[in-house]
């Protein structure tokens, strides 16, 4: 896992902002169990959602070709991003998996964070790290009892 650390951040005043938009990604992912490296290259797109009525959500939706050895398949992922306060604050956020089960919350107003979340057996430990406006990396380190990942992704805005 790369050294993220506090120094460098850039502070997110809107979150709903910053994140909206269209991102490339390229993820890196180790297992270190198998001493197994892959890799994902693709773009997310993270836009309003329409089905709810004041607009207040954002879905993100990823894809992109993912790596491992020889092996290739395209892969997809999405999120819900929800804003509770966001007419106040403006910073908080909760990252819902697609079921409606939170994931995670999101406040980027330092411009770092640091996430855990427990899936069943597995912990999943998270640094979100803001260079700029058009630049942030989200890393895990998942754990369990036939696990051992690290997953470094770079996400940066599309012109």
């Amino acid at each position: 896992m790369k050294d993220v650390s506090e120094s460098g951040a850039w502070p997110v005043d809107d979150l709903y902002s910053f994140l909206q938009g269209s991102w490339s990604l390229y993820r890196t992912m180790n297992d270190l169990r198998l001493n197994m490296p892959g890799a994902m290259q693709g773009d997310v797109h993270i836009i309003q959602d329409t089905a709810v009525a004041d607009g207040g959500d954002l879905v993100y939706r990823e894809q992109g070709e993912l790596r491992f050895g020889d092996y290739r398949e395209v892969v997809h992922r999405s999120y819900i991003y929800k804003f509770p306060d966001r007419y106040n604050a403006g910073h908080l956020g909760e990252v819902h998996f697609e079921h409606g089960g939170l994931f995670h919350l999101l406040d980027l107003s330092a411009g770092f964070q640091k996430v855990t979340h427990i899936c069943k057996d597995d912990t999943y430990r998270g640094r979100v790290l803001v260079e700029g406006a058009d630049i942030w990396h989200l890393n895990w380190f998942v754990t369990g009892p036939s696990k051992e990942i690290v997953i470094d992704s770079r996400y940066q805005r599309m012109a």
